[in-house]
């Protein structure tokens, strides 16, 4: 259901003008609440379906699932799946994403 789910959201993504902010964040919301609703499903997602393209659009919303979800899981499923795709991490820096995700569970963990 996750990949299925995920799928229609990139589909429209692609489709929004990329000025269009608003509408953005209101997929950006959208992955976020798919995502968040079945953590174990979401780490299957990542560990064995994820594809390289998904696995771009999905670090684009990762501090913000982590914010919520607060989940250690998640970050190490992510950075496993970067190792399977070294290319996207030199195009798009995802290894970035992953050290701000890590940041904010460790700040987090400081309150």
């Amino acid at each position: 259901m996750i990949k299925e789910e995920f799928e229609k959201i990139i589909e429209v993504l692609e489709n929004t003008d990329i000025n269009n902010y608003e509408a953005y964040e209101e997929l950006w919301n959208k992955e976020i609440a798919l995502f968040s609703s079945n953590l174990e499903e979401t780490v299957s997602f990542i560990e064995n379906e994820i594809s390289a393209d998904q696995l771009s659009w999905f670090c684009e919303i990762l501090e913000s699932l982590v914010e919520k979800t607060k989940s250690e899981r998640i970050i190490s499923s992510v950075e496993n799946a970067v190792k399977k795709y070294p290319e996207e991490e030199k195009k798009y820096n995802l290894q970035g994403t992953i050290r701000s995700a890590k940041i904010l569970i460790e700040n987090k963990s400081l309150l």
